[in-house]
């Protein structure tokens, strides 16, 4: 099921990419690897969402905090806080059973990271 989701949005989060591939990114299982703030996972609505984040804060308020994850989840997005390497160790069955079409990778920015 595609999500509905305003273009406007998604050309904010992904300005350099062309219209066409914003528009298929609709129909994909999407991963975001540090995702903090949740700031462009919410301009995304793939097919499957999910964000990866050590130290996730939607809020500082637990109730918008509470509010944003129930929302998060009703759209198709997950919420994983932990380390990459330890999403990717755990996660085996989920990747297997979906896949990963479209990834943005902004975690450690680290030369031992890479």
């Amino acid at each position: 099921m595609i999500k509905n989701i305003s273009r406007s949005n998604l050309e904010l989060a992904y300005p350099a990419l062309p219209k066409e591939e914003r528009e298929e990114l609709l129909r994909k299982n999407y991963l975001e690897i540090g995702v903090r703030h949740g700031t462009s996972i919410k301009c995304v609505r793939a097919k499957r969402s999910w964000g990866v984040d050590p130290k996730i804060t939607l809020s500082r308020n637990p109730i918008k905090y509470f509010v944003k994850k129930i929302l998060a989840l009703l759209s198709g997005t997950y919420f994983f806080q932990m380390t990459s390497d330890h999403f990717f160790s755990t996660r085996q069955r989920l990747l297997k059973k979906y896949g990963i079409d479209v990834a943005l990778i902004d975690g450690l920015h680290t030369h031992e990271q890479t």
